[in-house]
Parts: C-alpha cells; structure tokens; sequence
C-alpha cells in the first residue's frame, strides 16, 4: 500500500470521529465513571467488586489511571487509539491478500458508523474491535511461522480483548473452530495439530481464572429489552450505513446477504480454515449466543443491542472488502459496479455520521444548565419519568452545576415528588411528537420548555417541562 493512501485514510478516519468525542457522556458512559469514582479504590476493584455488566474492565481501568477529571473527552482517547489502530490492522490483514484489499479494507473500516461511534466513547467496545483484529492477524500469522512473537500476541489480544467486552466470545469461539480445523486439517503433519491445540492453553487458563473471579458473579442491572427482530435489522442497517426502515432496510439486507455469501465464496476457495472463522464469527457463534440468551432469560426478556454483533459487522467488513477489492481489479463493468457499491458505502456512512455529529449523544448537561438559568431558587428540584437512568445522569452533571446552585432528585415513590419544579420525560428513541403539557398525578401541571434530541446507537431523548405556577 502506497503511504499516501494509508495517511489519507488515516487522517479521514480520525477527521471522522474526533467530533463524536466532544458529545455529552450518555447513560452508560456516566454511568461507568461513576463506579468507577465511587466503588474503585485500586485496579483489583474492578474484577472483584464491580460484578455488574456496565463494567467493561478493561475501559474501567482506564477511567481508574486517569482519574477524577471534569473534562470528559479525557476518558474517550483511548477509544480514540484503538479505533485508529483497528483501521491499520484492517489494512495490514487485507494486504496479505493485495494492495487493492488493503485499501478497501481500511476505507470499510475507517468509515463505518457503528464504529465510528464505539470509537468516540469511553466503553470497551472499540478495544475489543482492536483485539478481534489483532488476535485474528496474530493467528494468522503463527499458522505460517510458528514463532514466539505471534503466539504471545494471540495470546494477550486474547485476555485483552475478554477483559474489554464479554461479546468477545463471538470471534474467540469462531477461532476456536478455526484452529480445531486447522489441527485436523494438517494432523499428518509431525507435531503440527499438537501446536496449534496448544495455542489455546493460555486462553483457557485465563478464561477459567476470569470466570471464578468475575464472571460467574455478573449480573445484568443496564438496557431495555427490545425485540430479537428490531436489533437485527438495526445491526444489517449500521452494518452499511443505511436507514433501518423502508426500503432502505431491505436493500441493505439484500446487498449484506450478497456480499457475505459471495465473501465467503471466495474465501473458501483459497483458504479454507479462513472460511471457518468468517462463517462462525458472522453467523454461527452469533446464532449460539442468542439461543442461549433466550435460555437465560426464562423469566425475563432477553437484552439485546446492535453493538453486540459488532463482531460480525467488522468480519463482514472485511469479506466486503475482500470481495470489492478483486472486483475493481478484474476492470470493466466489474470495476465500475464495485467503485459505485464502494462510492454508496461511503456516502451512506457519511450521512449517518453527520446526522450522529450533529445531534450527539444527548445533551443532559444543556439541560441542567437551562434549569440553573431558569430556576430562581438556588435548590434545582427535578422529577423523572426513569427515575435510575436520570438519576445517574444528573448526578454525573450536577458538578457542572455554577457554585451555589443544589440538585435535589426526587424519585417517583419519593413523598415529595410533589415539590419538583421541573420534570424530565426519557425517550430511548427521537420522538418529535411529545406532548406540550404533563401533570404529575398530583394535580400539578408541566409545560414543554425544551427538547433535547440525540441520534443513533447511544443515547436518550430529554424533554424538559417546568412547573406551571398555580393560578
């Protein structure tokens, strides 16, 4: 790859998710730095006392090591990191395959919006991205040279990327496979299936350390449930950059089925073992996990989120690639067909970036500050229709409050209730359609004073009503 094309895109991808890190923190976000700052008194903490799914370990120490500051775009640099450098190892996996693959690769890549927003968020997903990257690139690697360097770096992208987020068991069970093919594939070779068993060992001890330690104490407190139905056409959409309605949903399901079935196609003339791991980290893992998810959540509904199966929109990602890549290289009509899928791509990702740089994550800490403006007493008394969610919220912005103003929360089965002067309505997704007026059950009136949207994969929706005197 020529290095005017790779800063080029480098530069694009970080020109890309720059303005995304200056959005207020949303739920989760707050919600992780408050533990943090409350519950972590050394890094040990966060394994043996944070049991509880909002913790990604990993993003938690680095809340820990950079400590207690105001300025929130602090906690979101080393998202910043591995989403850049994911970029990079997209290239440097594709250039094994070509120049033209290496190229596409990191265009998919650093230009798609799901990770575009992970990648401007202090959570752990962009981490575990990089290490699904770096563990699949490090594996490939010792398959050819059996050497130190790579086994160990499979290894640390291994714990690494569990201890970033859990949802890393959708590529590590599809390399399970992958190697286990590999082991019989080369079985008559002296000592070869040995090896690569052995390249498990590390993984497993630790994953049976991780799970006495923390996993089997984990709890689920975060997220509201939504249907199997809706995530998944919300992950195909992100998956391209498309709308997750109408039309747009089922070109996009269409042209996601054609570019993984014919991704996997070529892939598995040239590589079957490759073949494996694309077909059980996109779909059969994935698959797994759901079943056993419904299981679990006998008694509940089961949780599910498209940044759950950023796993497979990475991998499929990178099949597109591949595909795209040696379609521009056979010329004529191919050429042209594959730079105007490519051209889409990219268009359709920038417009969903700019619709999610525009409106944000949410902007709670607008909201308080309009209710210091307009509130003439110094206590600023709110009531909620999500009393846990805005709880938190508050209390992670209420130290942006001017000096001598005070928050007071009052929670629905609070007995004072009554006395809010302002009340908070959450929507979990953009409504305009809110209404003007509310009244709180006890027979106090509230008008629309101002709404406060957001877009895309993370966020809420806070309309703001202030109390009507009495006439």
């Amino acid at each position: 790859m020529r290095f005017s094309s790779f800063w080029l895109i480098l530069v694009a991808s970080i020109g890309l998710r720059v303005p995304g890190m200056v959005h207020d923190f949303w739920f989760d976000e707050a919600w992780s730095a408050l533990l943090v700052r409350e519950h972590v008194a050394s890094p040990l903490d966060i394994l043996t006392r944070l049991h509880i799914d909002n913790n990604h370990p990993l993003n938690s120490f680095f809340l820990y090591a950079l400590g207690d500051r105001s300025a929130w775009i602090v906690y979101r640099i080393p998202s910043l990191i591995f989403g850049l450098a994911s970029v990079v190892l997209a290239g440097r996996i594709m250039s094994r395959r070509g120049r033209a693959q290496a190229i596409v690769g990191m265009i998919l890549i650093g230009g798609s919006y799901p990770l575009i927003v992970y990648s401007s968020e202090a959570r752990g997903y962009a981490a575990m991205i990089f290490f699904v990257l770096l563990a699949m690139d490090a594996f490939e690697r010792y398959l050819v040279t059996r050497g130190w360097p790579a086994l160990t770096t499979f290894w640390a992208a291994v714990i690494l990327g569990f201890l970033s987020h859990l949802t890393f068991v959708h590529a590590y069970g599809a390399m399970l496979l992958w190697a286990g093919y590999e082991a019989r594939a080369r079985r008559g070779e002296s000592g070869a299936a040995a090896h690569i068993v052995g390249t498990q060992s590390v993984p497993f001890l630790f994953l049976a350390a991780f799970y006495l330690l923390y996993i089997r104490h984990l709890h689920v407190a975060g997220g509201e449930p939504a249907s199997l139905r809706s995530v998944l056409a919300e992950t195909v959409a992100a998956t391209l950059g498309t709308p997750a309605h109408g039309a747009w949903l089922a070109i996009a399901a269409a042209a996601l089925v054609l570019m993984v079935a014919g991704g996997l196609r070529r892939v598995g003339r040239v590589d079957r073992g490759l073949f494996v791991f694309f077909l059980s980290g996109i779909l059969i893992v994935p698959a797994v996990t759901i079943l056993v998810e419904f299981r679990r959540a006998v008694f509940m509904e089961p949780r599910f989120f498209p940044r759950y199966f950023l796993v497979s929109i990475t991998l499929c990602l990178l099949l597109g690639a591949w595909v795209l890549a040696e379609q521009l290289q056979k010329g004529g009509m191919r050429r042209l067909a594959s730079a105007i899928v490519i051209l889409g791509y990219v268009l359709g990702n920038l417009w969903q970036v700019a619709d999610f740089t525009g409106y944000g994550r949410g902007h709670y800490n607008e909201a308080l500050a309009h209710m210091s403006r307009e509130s003439a007493d110094p206590n600023i008394r709110v009531a909620s229709n999500s009393d846990f969610r805005t709880r938190i919220l508050l209390t992670f912005y209420g130290r942006y409050l001017p000096p001598g103003r005070t928050l007071i929360f009052y929670g629905g089965t609070s007995p004072h209730a009554g006395e809010a002067d302002w009340r908070i309505r959450e929507d979990l997704e953009p409504t305009s359609g809110v209404p003007r007026e509310l009244e709180d059950g006890r027979g106090h009136r509230f008008r629309l004073a101002q709404r406060y949207s957001f877009y895309g994969l993370s966020g809420c929706q806070w309309s703001l009503y202030q109390r009507e005197p009495r006439p």
